[in-house]
């Protein structure tokens, strides 16, 4: 098994799953390598996002398959801190020599709909709206480069969100980006109704409903974004959700 070098290593007994959420809560550089008696694996962690996983034993697997594997196990599970820099290395080196199966780039989440979402923020005294059309939940990434990445390789038409900025695609090209703030504290937004919420959730987002907004029926909901958010939807030819926003 590959995991980046190490500048401590702690060994204790543990849930897989414990331990990965304690790594996912405290932004974990490094790896957790798990002896679970009938098959090993490794995860690695990027300041708390796993990046690489491998499993072998009754059944071998990579990537997100090995991760879903390991999180059903307990055993002895090695703690290896790492450097950021050696964590980003260890990435790089795995994509150069073509050894990327295992590589979690992306978070696929349950895809579920969402509802246009109206983002406010308050700037000198009044109020600014960006909207976030209705579309196709698909998962989440920790940077933009891999969002890029994504819609680049499905050829996807969509937007990305974050607590601070919404990038717009169209088959696989970025059409544009509006930020609309730069604290990365999570975003108010209004909705017609808090209907499906509960199924966004996941351990890339926390919502929050806040109470009824100003419009009829609509309701204020708190979004904490980790990462950037990944909606998939068309863009119609007229009024369409790019169309909308910026025609």
């Amino acid at each position: 098994m590959k995991y980046p070098s190490a500048e401590e290593v702690r060994t204790h007994e543990s849930s897989f799953e414990a331990a990965h959420s304690e790594a996912r809560k405290k932004e974990f550089n490094g790896s957790l390598v798990l002896d679970g008696g009938s098959g090993e694996g490794v995860v690695v962690y990027l300041e708390g996002w796993p990046i690489y996983a491998e499993y072998h034993g009754l059944e071998n697997a990579l990537g997100t398959d090995a991760l879903d594997l390991m999180t059903e196990q307990s055993g002895k599970i090695e703690r290896n801190v790492s450097r950021k820099e050696s964590v980003e290395m260890f990435r790089t080196y795995m994509e150069y020599i073509g050894e990327n199966q295992g590589s979690i780039n992306i978070y696929e989440a349950d895809r579920v709909e969402v509802s246009k979402r109206t983002i406010l923020v308050t700037k000198a005294g009044s109020l600014e709206k960006t909207t976030a059309p209705a579309g196709t939940r698909v998962g989440y990434a920790p940077d933009l480069d891999y969002v890029e990445e994504y819609f680049a390789k499905n050829e996807a038409t969509g937007y990305a969100l974050s607590n601070d900025e919404i990038v717009f695609y169209e088959e696989g090209d970025e059409t544009d980006r509006e930020g609309f703030k730069q604290d990365g504290l999570s975003m108010l937004v209004s909705m017609e109704s808090d209907e499906g919420l509960a199924a966004l959730e996941c351990a890339y987002l926390d919502v929050y409903t806040q109470g009824a907004s100003g419009g009829k029926g609509e309701v204020d909901v708190e979004f904490d974004i980790e990462g950037w958010e990944i909606v998939e939807g068309e863009v119609e030819d007229s009024g369409g959700m790019l169309g909308g926003l910026l025609g």
